[in-house]
């Protein structure tokens, strides 16, 4: 009798130890994110093939001021469908003024929306000046010319602007909304169903039909969009031409955004396909970009699904892991923990509720965020990407990348190109 007591409360002993154990490991599963799973850091990384610089800077306070807008965070409860909805971290934080760069033929132009107080940024080392031209507008599109000058649109007028600044010329806007650059200081102008040809002179051709607001370029003069594995183009004249890119290998994902004799660009907001003819295809997957503490540029671009290459102008980089999983978020899917802050050897991860500073290869902290932790000890620090669709322009010259991030010192321009 005694020999079957000790081996029940042996077998119950055993079952308590189990259930203890898959207790903790589950509860280590849902409320753990992976972050925590490991400090070590991969040390090989791809940036051997980028070539990342800072093409220009605006301090705070120098020539656009440092002025915050709380915004809802994109997992916030919206409706009442959503209230039963888990959420961790800030219900809101806040952002600094976004610039949307423009770049056509090495000029560029930038715009910086802020409601009322709206401003279109020129950029241009002829003019000898450390300083940019600001011009304040309600200007809602905007080209740069190839002299270095501006064309802007405006309620029911497009005016040009020289590079200093000074109105040159007014049109009367026959009815669109948007402005692509194109060679020899024309432009392009496209409503939602047509597309008008503004020449260097202010003349305006057209209209004609045209179904890519969205999506198109300038090619030379023609306007350009992609369909499949085609190009399809309308020039000044408008006749339209059509040319098959029978080389690609798979069918481009996104717009157009570069085309050379042997080389096609496409990107669908932050992830970018490169195609070329020699059979090679490439994906970047942009993930956020800004400046060092020291000045030097980052980006920090997708390695896989765990982990963040970082590649920085001074010829380092480093892998970073960033991956986020959480069971409490349902839908939609977060893609990890962003790079926001790199100082010399130490980098700073974020998302949601959660950051960490790694040093090297090592974890140096971790810890939880609210709002109040936010806003102190995350966004002072912290660089961030425009979210908008159209915050990445190609320059036409030679497939440079330009991106632009607002950050702890200001707004910066960057650069950067497949090597």
């Amino acid at each position: 009798m005694k020999k079957n007591q000790v081996k029940d409360r042996f077998i119950l002993f055993t079952l308590v130890c189990f259930c203890l154990v898959s207790s903790m490991l589950a509860l280590k599963r849902n409320f753990s994110p992976s972050v925590q799973a490991s400090s070590e850091l991969k040390k090989y990384n791809k940036c051997a093939n980028i070539k990342v610089w800072k093409i220009a800077e605006l301090r705070w306070n120098e020539v656009v001021k440092e002025e915050f807008k709380i915004v809802r965070t994109l997992f916030s409860p919206r409706n009442q469908s959503d209230v039963n909805y888990a959420y961790r971290g800030p219900k809101y934080y806040l952002t600094r003024p976004e610039l949307t760069p423009y770049e056509r033929t090495n000029r560029l132009v930038g715009k910086i929306d802020r409601g009322l107080d709206s401003k279109i940024i020129i950029f241009n080392n002829e003019t000898k000046v450390d300083r940019p031209v600001v011009l304040s507008s309600d200007g809602h599109a905007v080209a740069p010319r190839s002299d270095g000058g501006v064309w802007l649109i405006s309620a029911n007028k497009i005016l040009q602007y020289d590079l200093y600044g000074n109105l040159k010329r007014l049109v009367t806007n026959p009815g669109g909304t948007r402005l692509i650059s194109v060679n020899d200081n024309g432009a392009w102008i496209l409503s939602l169903t047509h597309a008008w040809f503004l020449d260097s002179n202010g003349t305006v051709q057209g209209s004609w039909l045209w179904n890519g607001f969205h999506n198109s370029i300038g090619i030379n003069k023609s306007l350009c969009r992609l369909e499949g594995k085609s190009i399809r183009c309308l020039e000044p004249n408008g006749k339209e031409s059509f040319s098959q890119f029978d080389w690609m290998q798979s069918t481009p994902r996104g717009s157009l955004l570069f085309l050379s004799t042997d080389t096609i660009l496409v990107g669908d907001r932050y992830q970018l396909y490169r195609y070329e003819k020699n059979g090679t295809d490439d994906k970047l997957v942009l993930y956020n970009a800004g400046l060092t503490a020291q000045g030097e540029a980052f980006v920090s671009i997708q390695s896989d699904d765990n982990w963040s290459d970082v590649c920085i102008s001074n010829g380092t980089s480093r892998r970073i892991l960033s991956s986020y999983d959480n069971p409490s978020f349902k839908s939609p899917t977060h893609p990890g923990l962003q790079v926001v802050a790199v100082d010399e050897d130490r980098t700073l991860v974020y998302a949601f509720d959660k950051a960490i500073w790694y040093k090297g290869s090592k974890l140096e902290s971790s810890f939880l965020v609210n709002e109040e932790i936010y806003r102190s000890k995350i966004l002072p620090y912290s660089w961030l990407m425009p979210i908008s669709q159209n915050s990445i322009s190609v320059r036409a010259l030679d497939e440079t990348i330009v991106v632009s991030s607002s950050g702890s010192t200001g707004i910066a321009i960057i650069g950067l190109k497949w090597e």
